[in-house]
């Protein structure tokens, strides 16, 4: 093996094993030996380039060395092959934790809007529910409107049914105390057709009362007939059968006097009504 020749100045090529070294930069140089493959070093003093020539002149690799370079690829292998698998591992298990907490903010976010649904149903409900009690209580607040309002009108109409039927009674009695007088028998009959009402010409019965007075006497008021076409009263004595007047009907008051109307006879029952007798 040719040793090497170090360059002597900055332009002269170091030599290895007979061939010219080529400046690459970078304090570099190449050695392109016939069969083998190119050589870049940096060393290029004596004892780099006899180093330099030792390797390149080195023979086949013994067994021995082989399979502790194998062993050293191998291991080296091993090691890669960890770290890409490290690699693998790593990235897929960031993919899971990706893809868990997509799922479990997507699971929350559908419990949150599950939630909200329900509260919002349930407001709906409660808002449905206190609709339907006011609803409820406004029914019932004009119902009782609506119910007193009916009170009042049958309180009031009953308190002036009262009083008519007071003024009727005051106006009978006026005409029994009139006596004889014809100025008062008058004016009282005036008031009786007043406050009685002149429904057509059919004569109207008024039954007699009896009321106890406080000091323990009682009034008695006759029953009589009215006449409204007239404008005449007629007491009715009990038990006596009253003669009816020219074209009018009788007014029988008792079971005897109506038994000895003849069958077919019309009359005046004591409700005000004609009738026939059947």
């Amino acid at each position: 093996m040719q040793p090497g020749t170090a360059p002597t100045d900055g332009t002269t090529p170091a030599r290895l094993n007979g061939v010219d070294g080529k400046n690459v930069g970078y304090g570099a140089t190449r050695f392109d030996l016939p069969g083998k493959s190119p050589l870049f070093t940096n060393m290029t003093d004596a004892a780099g380039l006899a180093d330099n020539a030792k390797l390149m002149g080195r023979g086949a690799v013994t067994a021995q060395n082989q399979s502790a370079m194998d062993g050293i690829q191998a291991r080296q292998d091993a090691g890669d092959q960890a770290a890409r698998n490290k690699t693998q591992y790593d990235q897929e298990v960031a993919a899971a934790n990706a893809v868990n907490k997509w799922q479990s903010e997507r699971g929350m976010n559908a419990r949150a809007l599950a939630s909200r649904r329900d509260n919002e149903t349930a407001r709906r409900g409660q808002d449905i529910q206190a609709g339907a009690l006011r609803d409820s209580q406004k029914l019932a607040q004009d119902k009782f409107g609506l119910d007193k309002a009916k009170d009042g009108r049958e309180s009031t109409a009953s308190a002036m049914d009262w009083k008519s039927k007071q003024q009727l009674m005051d106006a009978q009695q006026e005409y029994l105390n009139a006596g004889d007088d014809p100025v008062k028998l008058k004016a009282a009959e005036r008031k009786l057709i007043t406050l009685g009402g002149k429904q057509g010409k059919s004569p109207t019965f008024h039954p007699g009362s009896r009321v106890k007075n406080v000091d323990g006497s009682e009034t008695v008021t006759p029953a009589y007939v009215f006449d409204p076409s007239t404008g005449q009263a007629h007491e009715v004595q009990p038990g006596a059968q009253q003669a009816a007047p020219a074209g009018q009907h009788a007014a029988p008051t008792t079971q005897a006097e109506y038994n000895k109307l003849p069958k077919g006879a019309k009359y005046v029952h004591p409700d005000g009504t004609t009738r026939t007798k059947g």
